[in-house]
């Protein structure tokens, strides 16, 4: 388990389905995740706020971060 002050950083491969980091996650604790970077899916240009604009949000599968 990490201690509360490290900031272990990932980088993830967006054509993965699935990339395990290492990081174990407890029940019961609390975690904060940041993102950053950009990808192409197909002709849109993501970030980690995913999909932009209400027309493509209906094919977006993953749920997105409240707003």
């Amino acid at each position: 388990m990490l201690d509360a002050v490290v900031k272990p950083t990932v980088t993830v491969d967006p054509r993965d389905l699935y990339g395990p980091t290492g990081i174990e996650i407890v029940p019961g604790a609390r975690y904060r995740f940041e993102a950053k970077g950009r990808w192409r899916d197909a002709w849109i240009t993501c970030g980690p706020e995913g999909w932009p604009g209400l027309l493509l949000e209906a094919w977006n599968c993953m749920p997105r971060r409240p707003r």
